[in-house]
């Protein structure tokens, strides 16, 4: 709960979904990543990566397909508990978790798609001075 209001706090989502385009890049990924199940990762059949069709930048999803292949896995399996899931999911967990405090897989996926969002550098910038501003 702690670590998705620092998150929250630190990448300001409302603020910057307002500035870039979010459906296309997801749209364009769903397709994406439905062709690498039918056909596999390096068939002629599947559409360029998302990343060499949308910029980071500009369009939130647009992430590589290794990402989006380990976060849609992170959300199936909800290792860390953290998700919030159907009551069938959450007959074994601990009767500490609380409901409330879980959040979202939608919520998760787009805070995910904005961390890695910030996370690219542009070509040529300083990348060590960013880094010890840290």
């Amino acid at each position: 709960m702690k670590n998705r209001q620092a998150l929250i706090q630190r990448y300001k989502p409302e603020s910057a979904t307002e500035a870039v385009d979010d459906q296309t890049a997801v749209q364009y990924q769903k397709q994406v990543l439905r062709q690498i199940g039918e056909h596999g990762m390096g068939s002629k059949e599947v559409q360029p990566p998302v990343l060499s069709q949308l910029s980071p930048g500009t369009h939130l999803g647009s992430v590589s397909e290794t990402y989006a292949i380990a976060l849609a896995n992170y959300q199936h399996d909800n290792p860390d508990r953290m998700l919030k899931t159907s009551k069938k999911y959450r007959q074994n967990w601990p009767a500490y978790i609380k409901t409330k405090s879980l959040m979202s897989t939608a919520q998760f996926n787009s805070l995910m798609q904005l961390r890695y969002m910030r996370s690219v550098v542009d070509a040529g910038e300083a990348v060590g001075l960013l880094a010890s501003q840290g």
